[in-house]
């Protein structure tokens, strides 16, 4: 079953007006994906060209959505980073300058399509936009049989405040990373099976967790 989302805007030929003063570098993409992994993401960056100097404030809203219910959205302007938006944000980007967005879903291994829009659009003049979307189709590249008896492991509970319990199929003690939505580091622990890593001292917002080995496996985490 999908979770569909449309927003109406009066989206005209303004959408590609002659100045494009602002624009996407990359405006759409169509792609499939693997549904073991985590997580897409596309990236595009979007560079004010304003005539008017005044012309910095902007806000994105993501216009349509459609996934499975499984799945969640997470759009990402610069540093911050909204999963399964709701609202508008807004940003701002001096003339002459870029803003990278990403634009991605995490599949939690359910098979399935995806389609997102996100729009930007000057606060000053609603005719000023551009977007970029991405759709995608998750599969599986093996035998169901066959993802059903990989390896996984469990991070409890979920979102966390304090700390999160991470356990392991197959017992042991592994690698934990934990990484921000844009790719950056924060936590590395070798821990046993059914241990606690302390994530006080993580900013609230959406992590990925990881543990490398032959192969590797995620889940998403969301600090409180």
């Amino acid at each position: 079953m999908n979770r569909k989302i449309t927003l109406f805007f009066a989206l005209s030929m303004v959408m590609v007006n002659a100045f494009a003063q602002i624009s996407f570098d990359i405006k759409n993409e169509s792609t499939w994906s693997s549904a073991e992994e985590f997580d897409y993401n596309l990236t595009s960056h979007l560079t004010n060209s304003a005539v008017d100097e005044a012309d910095t404030m902007f806000e994105w809203t993501l216009t349509e959505l459609e996934m499975h219910d499984s799945w969640d959205v997470t759009v990402c302007s610069g540093l911050l980073c909204i999963p399964n938006p709701q609202s508008s944000y807004d940003f701002n980007l001096g003339i002459g300058e870029e803003e990278v967005f990403k634009l991605g879903f995490s599949f939690f291994d359910a098979i399935g399509n995806g389609t997102a829009l996100v729009v930007a659009r000057s606060k000053m003049d609603n005719s000023i936009l551009d977007s970029f979307r991405l759709s995608i189709r998750a599969g599986s590249p093996v035998p169901v049989e066959k993802i059903a008896n990989k390896q996984v492991f469990k991070a409890y509970p979920n979102p966390v405040k304090d700390k999160i319990t991470v356990s392991f199929a197959s017992g042991g003690t592994q690698q934990v990373m934990i990484y921000d939505i844009l790719g950056s580091l924060k936590k590395s622990e070798l821990i046993a099976s059914g241990s606690t890593i302390n994530v006080s001292d993580l900013a609230q917002g959406v992590y990925i967790m990881k543990i490398e080995g032959n192969n590797t496996y995620s889940k998403m985490i969301q600090k409180q």
